[in-house]
């Protein structure tokens, strides 16, 4: 799941597309908000996390510098997640 920080003064839909224009080369369209979570961290303390269902308007994939691996994979095969907001985000994407 492509993600990162919003710029100061960016829309938080701008700064989704963004991220996944720049870690995937793929340019998307929002569909609708997954989720709003917050997660507390040692270095950033509170931090909200927001999850998007974006569908891709380009699927080639171009794998930007901060990422060492990507690809589709079905829902059946996915990888470990590591953070509960962002299994949350994909179990609520798959409900619909």
């Amino acid at each position: 799941m492509p993600g990162g920080f919003v710029d100061a003064r960016e829309d938080p839909e701008k700064a989704c597309i963004r991220e996944l224009w720049e870690e995937t080369g793929i340019k998307g369209k929002i569909k609708r908000l997954s989720g709003v979570y917050i997660r507390k961290k040692s270095f950033y303390g509170a931090i909200i996390i927001i999850g998007y269902e974006v569908d891709p308007v380009n699927g080639r994939i171009k794998i930007g510098p901060e990422i060492k691996d990507l690809k589709f994979v079905d829902r059946k095969n996915l990888p470990y997640i590591p953070f509960d907001s962002h299994r949350r985000i994909i179990r609520k994407a798959f409900r619909r």
